[in-house]
C-alpha cells in the first residue's frame, strides 16, 4: 500500500539554510517531492503551506519556478498518491488563492487550472460522501478558485456541485447548510450563465426558492423567483412584446405555457410575504413591453391564489405599477390591467378611488387615441363593456343604486356576441364567460328580468360546445320564462337541459336543480301528480348522496313549500319555506365572513359580494313565499309582516324593481284588507313607475291591481279602462290579437305528453289545447276575464259577461283552483239570472227584501208540490212569469247550485280562505233561495245552508294552529292531496262533530253580514237539532213602510267608530284629569255620559232594526215541547181563521190545483214568536208585526197567496199575543232558559258589542269545564296605575296558590311561563300585554291558560277587508287559550276595576257576595258569562265602559 502519512519537518531535515525567501520555498517543494517520491511521505499541510505562503512580494524568476515545482509536486503526489493527495491538492488551491493577485504570471493561470482540475476530479467521489466535514471546505476553494480563473465550464462545474451538494444535505436534513450551499451555487452560476443554460438554471432557482420558503424565507424565495422569471423572459423579450401588440394576454399564456410553473411559484411565495413593499417587482431588467405581459400574467394568478389578503394586496401593487407602466402608450393593456384586480378589490376597501380609476379608463377608450394599442383595439368594446360592469358594481357597493353604465355592458356584449367577428372582437372567452355571469348575478338581484334572459342567450352563444354551460343557461332562462308566464319557452328549454345532461358527468347538485326546475313547471301548469312523483325522486336521489349546497338545500325547500300550497298544506308549506330561508341567512352569513364583509358599514352595500348575490335572490324568492301562502292562509298579520320583511330585503340589496314590486304586491294586499289610504299612493305611483315597466309581467300586474283598487274604490270607468289596457298587453305579449286561434300541433303533443287531466262535472267548457307557450298569461287573463264578468253582472249586462265567462273558461280547466272560481262565477251568473227573472214577478219580486229561513215549511205529505199564481202584498195579481218562465229560473238555480257546490269541492284543497269564504257564502245564499222558493229537497239537508255559512269561519286560525317548521323532505304521503279534504260537503259529520257537541245548556248564535247584499245572517245551533237560519235583509221594514227611517249597516258602523274614536280619546285624557279644573272635570263627564247614551241609543237600534221580531233567536229560550206543540196548533187555527186561502178550503169543494192547506210551517219558526217573551213583561205588538209578515212570505213563496192589505193584521197580532200570553202562564221558570249563549261573530260584525243589546244584557254570552285555582297574574307593569293596583293587590295576594308580578314590567319568559303552567292568568295593565310579549310567542305556546287582558281594547280585533280580523285575542285563542275576557275598546281605570272587581266576586274568585249566593242557592257561584253580564252594571257609563267587556271562547266556572 502507498502510505500517504504526513511528516513532520524534524523528519525531513531544515532544507534550503542560508537562501532567499522564495528560493527556500523552492527548495523546500522541490525537497518534499523528493520526499514523496522516495519516501512517499508528505509534510503536514499547515507545516508545507506556511513555507509556501509567503507574505514578501514574489520574485518574477522565482515565483515562476515555485509554480513549476508545486505543479510537478500536484502532479507527482497525485500520481503517486491517488485519492490520499486529497490534503495536498486541495490545501494547494490556498496558493492560488494567496496569489490571487498574480495573474499577470501566465505560468500561474495554468497551473491553478491544473490544481483546479486535480479538486474536480477527487469532488467526485466525495459527493458521494456528504457526511465529510472537509467537503464545504473545498468546495468554498474550487468556488473561489472559479473565481480567479473565469472559466464557464469550471465555474458551472462547481456551481453544480454547490447545487448537488445540497439536495443531499436537504435530504438528511442539515436544511440550513443546504440553503447557505445553494447560494453559493446561485452566485457561481449567475456569473457564468450561457443563454442556453437559463431554463434550467431557472428551474433550480425554483426548486432552491421553494425549499426557502420551507424554511420560511420568503423574501430571499421571493428575490429568487424574480431573478428567475427576470432571466427567463429577457431571453425572448422582444418576441413576447411583439406578440402583446396584436394578441390577448390569454393568448400569449398559452403559448409561454411552459413558464407559467415559475410564476405560480413567484405568485405562492408572494402570498406569504408580510410587507410585500420591500420586494422590487418592476422587473427593470425585461423590456417593454415583455415587461407587463409578466406583471399582468402574475397578477392574473395571484387573483386566483387562496390567500386571498395578501395575494390581493400584492395584485393591487402590481396593478398600480401596470397602469403607471401603461398610462402613455397602452390604453387597451391599461384598462385590462385595472380588470385584472377588480374581482379581487370590489369586496375590500378603496372602492371610490377605484371607481375613478374604471371611469378614466372608459373615458379614455372611447375617446382615443390607443397609440402602442391600434392593433389591440378591436378588443375595445369588449373592455369597455367589462369596465362599465364593474363601474356599476362599484357604485352599487357605494350605495348608488342607478348604475347607468350596466346598460352599456348589457348592449356591448350583445352586439358583440352576437356578431360573426366575436372571437377575433371578445379578449378571452373564459373572462368574457365569468364576467357574464357576474352581469347575470348582478341583473338578477337588480330584478332586470328582460335583460337577464338577453344576457343567458348571448352565454349560450359564447361557447356552444360547452355542454355545463348551456345546461346551466337553459335551467336559468327556463325559470325565468316561468315566472313571466311564458310555460312553452320553459318548457322547451327544459327538453334542452334534459338532453344536454347527458352530455357530461352531472353533479348530485346539478342533477337536483334539473329536477326542481321541472318541478316548478309542473306546478304551474297543474301537473301536482307528476310535480310530486319528480320530488320523491329527489327525496330517494338526497337519501343516497347528499347535496353539498346549501343553497340547493334551500331551492328544494322553496320547491316543496310551492307544492304543498298547491295541494292545499299550508301549514307544512309554511314550514319548508321558513327553513329554506334558515338554510340561505346560514350560507350568507358564512360567505360574508369568508370575504371580510362588514355587515355594519353605513357607507357600503350590505351584499356588495357577488358571492352572495345568487343566495339573496333565492331569499327574496322564499320570502315571497312565505308572504303568498300567508296571504292564502289569510293571516292578515303575518303576511303584512313577511311583505315588509320582504320590501326591506329589496331595498337592502337596493334593488328598486324589486321593491316596487313588493310594495305593488303590498298595495294590492291593503286594497283587499280594505286599507285603502294607504294602498292609494303606491299605486298611483306604480303607474308612472319606469322599473314597474321593466317586463311585460309586470306591466300588466300594475294595471290588474289598479283594477281591482278601482272596483274596490267604485271607479268603475278607470276599472274598464284598466281592463282593456291589461288585455292589449296580453295580447300585445302572445302575439295573438284573436283568443280563438288555433295551437299548433306541437302544442298539442306537449299537452299529451304531460298527460292533465280534464275537469269533470265543473260546468267549464275546457278547450283540447288550454296549455299553450302563454299559459302563464293566459290564466292572468282568465282571473281579468272573470273580474270583468262580475262587473258585467253586477250592470246587469248579460250577454257580455256570458262573453267574458266562455273566453275564460278556455283556460281554467287545468288548475283546481282555476277551476273552482270559473264554476263559481259561472254559479253567480246563473244566479242572477235566476234573481233577474223573479224580479219582474209580483210574488217573487218581493224575495230579496224579505226575510227568509231554514227551515221554513214541513215537507208537504206524498211529496205532493204547488205552483199557483200568486197575489201581491197590498192586491190580487198573477205571475207575469209563465209557468215555463218559473222553471227556466229554478233550472238556473239548480245549475247555479250544481257549479257552486262543484267549485267548493275544489276551492277546499287548493283557493286561499277568502276565495273559499266567498265561495261557502256563495253556496249558502243558493241553497237558502232554493229552500225559500221550491218544497223542501230530501237530498239536501236542512243544515247544508248553514253549513256553508260557518264552514269558511276563521280559516286561518284553523289553518295557522298547525303551521311548523320542517327540516326533513317530505314524505310520500304529505305530497298527495291532504285527504281530509275529501269529505268536505260531509253534513252529517258537520251535524255530529260541531252541532253536537254543544253543551246541552247552551246555544250557539252565528252573526254575519252578506257583503253583497247588506243582509245580516243569523244561525242558531243547539244539539241534537238541526240549525236554524235566518236572512234579515237589514231595509226590509223600508220595503213595508216608505216612512220609515233607514238604518243601514255602514250607519251604525260609521256610528260606533265615531264613539269608540271619541271614548278612546277621552280614556286617555282620564290620565291627566286630577291635574284639570273642576270646570274641565265636569266637561269631560258631561261628554262621557252623553257617548255612553249614544252607544245605548246604537244598541237599542241594532236590535230594534236589524233584528226587531226576529230577536228570539237570540233568546236564551228552552221550548217546552208539550206547551210548543199546543202554541203550534193554536197558531194554525190563527192562519186558518183570518186567511182567506184557508177560509176557502173550509167553505168549499177546492180542486188540487188551488189546495195550498198542504203548506205547513217550521215549528223552528213559531219558536221566534215565543222567543219575544211574555207580553205581560214587555210589549212586543210592533215586533210580532215583523214575524207576521215573514210567516205571510213563506207561504207566499210556496203557493199560498193571500192580499196583505185585505188582512185583520191588528186582529192577528192580538190573537197571536195571547196564545204567546197562555204559553207563559203555563210555563215554568226552571224550565225556560239556557245557560249561556255563545256568539259566533263574522268578520264584519265582531266590532259591535252584542253581548250588550238589550235583549243580551243579562244574558251569559261569550265569543265562540271546571276549572282549578291555581293562576298568576301582572299587576300595574307600567307602575302607573296605582288605584288599579291598590285596589288588586292585597286580594290577589291572599289567594292560595298564585303567584304574580306587581308594579314592575315582566320579562317575556315569565309572561310565557304563567300562560304556560297557570290555569288563570289576569292582566292589569295598558292594552293586552303585547309590550311584554310577542304574538309569535303566544300563538306557539304548547299549552294556554283562561286569560282576563283588563287593558284598553286588548279584545279589539282589527277589520281586514277581505280577510279575518286580527288582533290579541286571536292570537291566544291560537295558542290554545279556552277563554279570555278583553275589552273592545278603550276604557278608563275606575269603572274597569268596578267591573272586573265585580265580576271577578261574582264569580267566587275571591270574596263573598250574599245577593250573588242567595240567587244562586245550590248552584254556587256564577259561572264566567254570567258573572260578567252581571257586573257590566256596576260602571258608572254601563256602555261606554260596561259594554266593552267581553268574552272570548268558553265561559268557564271555578270549581
Amino acid at each position: 500500500m502507498v502510505q500517504t502519512k504526513i511528516v513532520r519537518p524534524s523528519q525531513l531535515g531544515e532544507p534550503g539554510f542560508g537562501l532567499g525567501t522564495y528560493n527556500k520555498a523552492v527548495h523546500y517543494v522541490g525537497h518534499t517531492k523528493t520526499v514523496l517520491e522516495s519516501q512517499k511521505l508528505l509534510t503536514s499541510l499547515d507545516e508545507f503551506l506556511s513555507h509556501i505562503l509567503l507574505k514578501e512580494p514574489p520574485i518574477e524568476s522565482q515565483f515562476e519556478r515555485l509554480l513549476v515545482d508545486l505543479d510537478l509536486l500536484r502532479r507527482t503526489a497525485y500520481k503517486m498518491l491517488g485519492d490520499g493527495s486529497k490534503e495536498l491538492v486541495f490545501g494547494l488551491l490556498s496558493f492560488v488563492i494567496h496569489y490571487r493577485e498574480q495573474d499577470k504570471f501566465p505560468m500561474f493561470h495554468k497551473v491553478a487550472v491544473r490544481i483546479l482540475e486535480n479538486c474536480i476530479a477527487l469532488l467526485k467521489p466525495l459527493l458521494q460522501n456528504v457526511q465529510d466535514k472537509s467537503l464545504s471546505l473545498y468546495l468554498n476553494k474550487c468556488s473561489d478558485v472559479c473565481n480567479i480563473i473565469g472559466d464557464t465550464k469550471y465555474t458551472t462545474f462547481i456551481a453544480n456541485a454547490y447545487f448537488n451538494y445540497g439536495i443531499a444535505l436537504w435530504k438528511i436534513s442539515r436544511k440550513e447548510e443546504a440553503s447557505a450551499a445553494w447560494s453559493r451555487y446561485i452566485k457561481l452560476q449567475s456569473s457564468a450563465l450561457a443563454d442556453s443554460d437559463i431554463s434550467v438554471f431557472a428551474k433550480k432557482i425554483e426548486r432552491i426558492a421553494i425549499a426557502s420558503m420551507e424554511l420560511k424565507q420568503y423574501s430571499k424565495a421571493a428575490a429568487l423567483l424574480i431573478e428567475a422569471t427576470t432571466k427567463t423572459f429577457a431571453l425572448d423579450a422582444s418576441r413576447i412584446g411583439d406578440m402583446s401588440n396584436s394578441e390577448s394576454i390569454g393568448t400569449i399564456i398559452t403559448r409561454l405555457k411552459d413558464s407559467e410553473h415559475l410564476l405560480m411559484t413567484l405568485a405562492n411565495c408572494l402570498g406569504h410575504i408580510g410587507d410585500v413593499s420591500v420586494i422590487n417587482l418592476d422587473f427593470p431588467e425585461i423590456s417593454m413591453p415583455c415587461r407587463g405581459v409578466v406583471m399582468e400574467w402574475l397578477t392574473r394568478i395571484l387573483i386566483s391564489s387562496r390567500k386571498k389578503s395578501r395575494s390581493c394586496e400584492v395584485s393591487d401593487i402590481l396593478v398600480r405599477k401596470l397602469t403607471r407602466l401603461y398610462r402613455d402608450q397602452y390604453p387597451i393593456r391599461m384598462a385590462r390591467s385595472i380588470l385584472l384586480n377588480f374581482s379581487s378589490s370590489i369586496s375590500r376597501d378603496q372602492k371610490k378611488e377605484s371607481l375613478l380609476l374604471l371611469k378614466t379608463a372608459i373615458e379614455r377608450l372611447n375617446a382615443g387615441p390607443y397609440n402602442a394599442d391600434a392593433r389591440l383595439v378591436r378588443f375595445k368594446d369588449d373592455m369597455v363593456a367589462s369596465l362599465s360592469l364593474y363601474h356599476s358594481i362599484l357604485e352599487y357597493q357605494l350605495l348608488n343604486p342607478e348604475c347607468p353604465l350596466l346598460s352599456n355592458s348589457v348592449a356591448l356584449w350583445s352586439r358583440l356576441i352576437n356578431s360573426a367577428n366575436m372571437d377575433k372582437a371578445i379578449m378571452e372567452k373564459q373572462i368574457l364567460l365569468a364576467n357574464l355571469n357576474i352581469l347575470c348575478d348582478f341583473l338578477s338581484i337588480r330584478g332586470e328580468t328582460t335583460s337577464l334572459i338577453l344576457i343567458l342567450h348571448c352565454m349560450r352563444k359564447v361557447d356552444v360546445v360547452n355542454s355545463q354551460l348551456m345546461w346551466k343557461c337553459c335551467i336559468q332562462l327556463s325559470r325565468l320564462y316561468l315566472r313571466l308566464g311564458l310555460t312553452g319557452q320553459s318548457s322547451e328549454l327544459l327538453q334542452t337541459a334534459y338532453s344536454l345532461i347527458n352530455g357530461f358527468e352531472a353533479s348530485t347538485d346539478q342533477q337536483t336543480s334539473l329536477y326542481l326546475a321541472d318541478i316548478d313547471y309542473l306546478i304551474s301548469i297543474g301537473n301536482l301528480e307528476r310535480a310530486s312523483s319528480r320530488m320523491l325522486l329527489i327525496r330517494e336521489y338526497m337519501c343516497e348522496k347528499k347535496c353539498s349546497s346549501l343553497s340547493v338545500n334551500a331551492q328544494i325547500f322553496l320547491s316543496i313549500s310551492r307544492l304543498l300550497k298547491e295541494l292545499g298544506r299550508y301549514q307544512e308549506s309554511i314550514g319548508y319555506a321558513k327553513t329554506g330561508i334558515k338554510l340561505l341567512n346560514q350560507s350568507i352569513h358564512s360567505l360574508r365572513l369568508s370575504s371580510n364583509e362588514s355587515a355594519n358599514s353605513p357607507d357600503t352595500a350590505p351584499f356588495g359580494s357577488c358571492a352572495t348575490w345568487p343566495l339573496v335572490s333565492q331569499l327574496l324568492e322564499n320570502h315571497e313565499q312565505l308572504f303568498r301562502v300567508y296571504d292564502a292562509i289569510g293571516m292578515v298579520r303575518e303576511t303584512e309582516f313577511y311583505m315588509s320583511e320582504t320590501t326591506k330585503l329589496a331595498r337592502s340589496v337596493q334593488s328598486a324593481i324589486h321593491a316596487e314590486f313588493y310594495e305593488l304586491l303590498q298595495a294590492d294586499f291593503l286594497t283587499r284588507s280594505g286599507n285603502i289610504q294607504k294602498a292609494e299612493p303606491i299605486l298611483l305611483a306604480a303607474m308612472s313607475s319606469s322599473n314597474l315597466r321593466e317586463n311585460h309581467l309586470h306591466s300588466i300586474l300594475v294595471k290588474y291591481y289598479l283594477l281591482r283598487y278601482f272596483r274596490r274604490i267604485g271607479n268603475d270607468e278607470s276599472a274598464s279602462e284598466m281592463h282593456d289596457a291589461i288585455l292589449d298587453l296580453i295580447y300585445a305579449t302572445t302575439g295573438d290579437n284573436n283568443v280563438d286561434t288555433q295551437h299548433s300541433s306541437d302544442l298539442e303533443g306537449m299537452f299529451t305528453r304531460l298527460s292533465l287531466q280534464s275537469s269533470e262535472g265543473s260546468g267549464t267548457r275546457q278547450r283540447k289545447d288550454s296549455i299553450d307557450n302563454h299559459f302563464g298569461l293566459r290564466r292572468l287573463e282568465a282571473n281579468i276575464l272573470r273580474a270583468h264578468a262580475i262587473q258585467l253582472l253586477s250592470d246587469n249586462n248579460w250577454s257580455e259577461a256570458k262573453e267574458s265567462l266562455d273566453q275564460a273558461s278556455r283556460y281554467s280547466g287545468i288548475l283546481l283552483g282555476d277551476r273552482a272560481m270559473q264554476s263559481a262565477l259561472e254559479s253567480q251568473f246563473h244566479l242572477q239570472v235566476f234573481e233577474s227573472q223573479l224580479r219582474s214577478d209580483p210574488v217573487f219580486g218581493v224575495l230579496q227584501d224579505s226575510a227568509l229561513s231554514i227551515p221554513n215549511i214541513v215537507p208537504p205529505s206524498g211529496g205532493k208540490k204547488t205552483s199557483t199564481p200568486a197575489v201581491t202584498r197590498g192586491r190580487r195579481a198573477k205571475s207575469t212569469v209563465s209557468s215555463k218562465g218559473l222553471q227556466d229560473a229554478h233550472k238556473a238555480l239548480q245549475q247555479s247550485r250544481q257549479l257552486v257546490l262543484d267549485s267548493f269541492v275544489h276551492a277546499s284543497k287548493v283557493c286561499s280562505a277568502f276565495e273559499r269564504r266567498v265561495i261557502a257564502n256563495q253556496a249558502g245564499k243558493i241553497l237558502l233561495l232554493q229552500s225559500a222558493t221550491e218544497p223542501p229537497d230530501s237530498s239536501t239537508p236542512a243544515c247544508a245552508s248553514n253549513f256553508f255559512f260557518e264552514l269558511s269561519r276563521g280559516l286561518s286560525i284553523q289553518r295557522d294552529a298547525s303551521a311548523v317548521d320542517a327540516s326533513l323532505y317530505p314524505s310520500p304521503e304529505l305530497l298527495q292531496p291532504d285527504s281530509t279534504l275529501d269529505s268536505v260537503l260531509d253534513l252529517n259529520a258537520f251535524q255530529q262533530e260541531y252541532v253536537n257537541s254543544i253543551p246541552d245548556n247552551w246555544v250557539a248564535v252565528s252573526v254575519s253580514l252578506s257583503e253583497e247584499s247588506g243582509d245580516l245572517i243569523v244561525s242558531r245551533f243547539q244539539a241534537n237539532e238541526s240549525p236554524f237560519l235566518l236572512r234579515l235583509p237589514l231595509n226590509r221594514h223600508c220595503s213595508r213602510d216608505a216612512d220609515e227611517d233607514s238604518f243601514s249597516f255602514a250607519d251604525a258602523k260609521a256610528e260606533l267608530h265615531e264613539i269608540i274614536t271619541k271614548s278612546n280619546a277621552t280614556a286617555k285624557a282620564s290620565r291627566e284629569l286630577h291635574e284639570k279644573g273642576k270646570v274641565l272635570k265636569q266637561q269631560w263627564w258631561s261628554e262621557r255620559r252623553e257617548l255612553d247614551q249614544r252607544l245605548e241609543e246604537l244598541l237599542t237600534n241594532m236590535e230594534y232594526c236589524w233584528l226587531g221580531g226576529f230577536r228570539g233567536i237570540l233568546s236564551g229560550l228552552k221550548c217546552n215541547s208539550e206547551l210548543s206543540s199546543r202554541f203550534y196548533n193554536s197558531f194554525m187555527s190563527i192562519l186558518t181563521k183570518h186567511l182567506p186561502t184557508r177560509r176557502s178550503a173550509r167553505t168549499r169543494q177546492s180542486t188540487a190545483k188551488n189546495r195550498a192547506t198542504d203548506v205547513k210551517i217550521d215549528p223552528r219558526v213559531l219558536e221566534l214568536f215565543l222567543g219575544l217573551g211574555d207580553p205581560n213583561i214587555a210589549e212586543n205588538a210592533e215586533l210580532l208585526e215583523d214575524l207576521i209578515y215573514f210567516t205571510l212570505d213563506i207561504l207566499q213563496f210556496h203557493g199560498e197567496y193571500n192580499a196583505y192589505d185585505e188582512l185583520d193584521m191588528d186582529q192577528i197580532t192580538v190573537d197571536i199575543q195571547e196564545i204567546i200570553r197562555s204559553y207563559y202562564e203555563s210555563l215554568h221558570d226552571e224550565d225556560d232558559r239556557v245557560e249561556h249563549l255563545v256568539l259566533i261573530l263574522d268578520q264584519t260584525v265582531q266590532m259591535f258589542p252584542w253581548e250588550s243589546l238589550p235583549c243580551l244584557r243579562k244574558t251569559s254570552v261569550s265569543r265562540v269545564p271546571s276549572l282549578t285555582k291555581t293562576g298568576g297574574y301582572i299587576l300595574n307593569p307600567s307602575a302607573d296605575l296605582r288605584n288599579t293596583e291598590s285596589l288588586f293587590s292585597q286580594r290577589l295576594k291572599e289567594l292560595p296558590e298564585w303567584e304574580g308580578v306587581t308594579g314592575r314590567a315582566p320579562d317575556e319568559a315569565e309572561f310565557k311561563r304563567l300562560l304556560e303552567t297557570k290555569d288563570l292568568v289576569l292582566y292589569f295593565g295598558h292594552g293586552g300585554g303585547e309590550q311584554y310579549i310577542r304574538s309569535s310567542q303566544v300563538k306557539n305556546l304548547e299549552c294556554c291558560s283562561a286569560a282576563f287582558l283588563m287593558g284598553c281594547s286588548s279584545g279589539l280585533l282589527h277589520d281586514s277587508g277581505d280577510f279575518e280580523p286580527w288582533g290579541t285575542p286571536a292570537n291566544y285563542l291560537i295558542g290554545g287559550c279556552p277563554t279570555l275576557v278583553a275589552n273592545l275598546w278603550d276604557v278608563t281605570d275606575k269603572d274597569i276595576d268596578k267591573f272586573s272587581d265585580a265580576m271577578f266576586q261574582s264569580w267566587g274568585l275571591y270574596g263573598e257576595n250574599s245577593d250573588i249566593s242567595s240567587e244562586l242557592g245550590e248552584r254556587g257561584n256564577l259561572h264566567l258569562g254570567e258573572a260578567v253580564a252581571k257586573s257590566r252594571d256596576s260602571c258608572i257609563l254601563k256602555y261606554l265602559n260596561g259594554a266593552a267587556p267581553v268574552i272570548y271562547g268558553l265561559p268557564l266556572a271555578l270549581a
